[in-house]
């Protein structure tokens, strides 16, 4: 399964209170804090100097409140998709980082025969990672402007693991741009826009 070899923005949701509690949100629906939606904001200002086009989104209300608040001043069609949600985490979602980081590692996609010890009711990689590949062959299609994706930490390093071969981890409102090889077969060129 492949996607297609056009460009695309990534912006990872705002804060939420379970972000800053450290604990694993995965697909239970928790809305920005009063930072997250500020860090929207300030993000809304930096998109001004970027040419990007339709707006896809999780429809998890974290990541479609920070593609609204973006959106305010562009007013760029935006697009929900259930591909585009993070990964289901069952039974260990509202547990802590601390107490279930080892059960993250473990289903991490790069230790499969662990994937037994997934929490019940919890999304296998495999099927994580075919959904998101689902969704960027319906969004990376030729365009004028490149697409802006607005999603979760999961789905990044889904597609940094698919794309580049390395994992990545992506901050609240982190924006990064994500570039083809001329080549199909070579990695992927990931710019972390926040630094650049």
């Amino acid at each position: 399964m492949s996607i297609g070899l056009f460009p695309f923005y990534f912006v990872r949701h705002g804060e939420t209170d379970w972000n800053m509690a450290h604990r694993i949100m995965g697909q239970t629906d928790i809305p920005l804090n009063e930072k997250g939606i500020r860090q929207s904001q300030r993000l809304q200002a930096c998109l001004k100097d970027f040419e990007f086009g339709t707006i896809w989104s999780s429809p998890l209300q974290r990541a479609r409140q920070t593609a609204e608040i973006i959106n305010e001043v562009f007013h760029h069609p935006i697009q929900y998709t259930d591909d585009l949600k993070e990964r289901g985490w069952g039974c260990g979602e509202g547990q802590s980082h601390e107490h279930f980081l080892p059960h993250m590692k473990a289903a991490s996609g790069l230790n499969k025969a662990k994937e037994a010890k997934l929490p019940e009711g919890a999304e296998t990689y495999n099927t994580f990672k075919i959904r998101i590949i689902f969704a960027f062959q319906e969004i990376l299609i030729p365009n004028s402007k490149p697409p802006l994706v607005v999603s979760h930490g999961g789905v990044f390093q889904v597609l940094t693991i698919l794309l580049a071969d390395k994992i990545l981890p992506a901050g609240n409102c982190g924006l990064y741009f994500f570039r083809p090889p001329e080549q199909p077969g070579y990695p992927w060129f990931i710019v972390n826009l926040n630094e650049a």
